[in-house]
């Protein structure tokens, strides 16, 4: 499986100079095999995004949230208005509040320990890891041994 990560700087009006979010912005990631991809998090970089699935020629499959948090969420309509087809996986728990925020019930889809993620012909393994939030989510991709955490570890901040 093949990474690319992109940093997701807030929205100005939601910016607090000097904060931490402000100072370490926010990744999200474009994992791809075998011309299949999944991102990680909701970029606020849809070019950047873009630009790369086409020059890779991609099928972006599936948008996969570790945790209901607004500034992992508020580039979400941004993609599903781009990509028509493109689903939704999310910690079961915070489905209702996608549902409210007005994510379509037929674009989302329940994430909990154990489930699997076709990506390609590889796969990505939900993980369970409640902290950050009551329904934290990892993904775990077993053949590269690659981990995405969202805010479940931090370095030097929040969380720690």
């Amino acid at each position: 499986m093949e990474i690319l990560v992109y940093p997701s700087p807030l929205p100005p009006h939601w910016q607090i100079p000097g904060s931490f979010v402000d100072r370490n912005p926010n990744l999200c990631y474009l994992a791809f095999a075998d011309g299949q991809g999944v991102l990680i998090d909701a970029c606020s970089d849809l070019e950047k995004v873009l630009q790369d699935v086409n020059s890779r020629h991609l099928h972006l499959d599936v948008l996969l949230i570790t945790h209901y948090h607004d500034d992992h969420t508020f580039a979400l309509a941004d993609w599903l208005e781009k990509f028509p087809d493109l689903t939704v996986g999310a910690p079961a728990s915070s489905l209702k509040d996608l549902l409210a925020a007005g994510i379509g019930a037929n674009r989302l889809f329940p994430l909990s320990e154990g489930t699997t993620i076709p990506v390609g012909g590889e796969t990505l393994r939900v993980v369970a890891t409640p902290g950050h939030t009551k329904d934290s989510l990892c993904f775990w991709d077993e053949r590269g041994s690659n981990l995405w955490t969202g805010d479940t570890i931090f370095g030097g901040n929040i969380g720690c």
